[in-house]
């Protein structure tokens, strides 16, 4: 008995040290569920309208962002410009939930994507961990057998590595 303590005891150190514990299984659904989104001919709209909405929510919990995102038209979310940005976010995350089977290259992509977010100055944790909520949010109405569990040990293990990277969002004096 002892064993079995010292040993879920490990594991539950490493998994709060790494903020999540993304088993094979996790992976799994987390990406079968995902396939299941898209998996319709009219996918790439239902990912622009998906984007939009994650997007748009997001500027109304942060209306700061507003300002930085007038260079993809966030003042007229039906725009052509809008829904390819919408979309760029939507193929972002489409590739980093296909690459959670391949360790190495999960960790190129989500480095190679917090290189480039923490370029952007007005984007912060903050900004980050909202997104993160509100995207699981928006997947437990739209997703038919969504597993919070699963999607929440993959996915904040994911928006862990980006954010390692990120503006704090406080200012310096």
């Amino acid at each position: 008995m002892l064993r079995l303590t010292i040993l879920l005891a490990l594991a539950a150190a490493v998994c709060a040290k790494y903020d999540h514990c993304c088993s094979a299984a996790d992976r799994h659904v987390v990406q079968q569920e995902w396939h299941e989104l898209w998996d319709d001919v009219e996918s790439s709209r239902m990912k622009i309208g998906f984007g939009r909405l994650a997007m748009l929510q997001l500027v109304e919990a942060h209306p700061e962002l507003k300002e930085p995102l007038k260079a993809v038209d966030i003042d007229h979310p039906d725009s052509g410009l809008f829904s390819v940005y919408a979309l760029r976010i939507l193929l972002a995350l489409d590739n980093i939930i296909t690459l959670l089977d391949d360790p190495e290259a999960l960790d190129a992509a989500t480095e190679y994507m917090a290189k480039r977010w923490s370029a952007k100055e007005a984007v912060t944790i903050e900004h980050f961990k909202d997104f993160a909520k509100i995207i699981g949010k928006n997947l437990a109405h739209l997703a038919h057998n969504y597993d919070p569990m699963s999607w929440k040990t993959c996915f904040n293990g994911i928006m862990a590595k980006i954010q390692s990277k990120l503006h704090s969002g406080t200012t310096h004096e």
